[in-house]
């Protein structure tokens, strides 16, 4: 049992590097997006916006979700 602990602590590490990466990927790509799909610096604002309102609006509906059933019935099942 002492085992698991560090796996899942290991496991979480990973998830948040791979968040991390994958919320900041959209700065470094941001020039080739805007030549690429004809956009200037304002649609690319509302984009970036769009994706940080995602975060904004689903964080209380989440917390109440999590508060109202728990971890085990959030969790996927198979």
């Amino acid at each position: 049992m002492r085992g698991t602990r560090w796996v899942v602590l290991a496991i979480i590490i990973f998830a948040s590097f791979i968040a991390y990466v994958l919320r900041t990927n959209l700065s470094i790509v941001s020039e080739t997006m805007m030549h690429d799909l004809g956009m200037n610096e304002y649609h690319l604002g509302m984009v970036f916006s769009a994706f940080a309102a995602g975060y904004a609006i689903f964080q209380f509906p989440g917390g109440i979700f999590g508060d109202r059933f728990g971890p085990p019935d959030l969790r996927l099942r198979p």
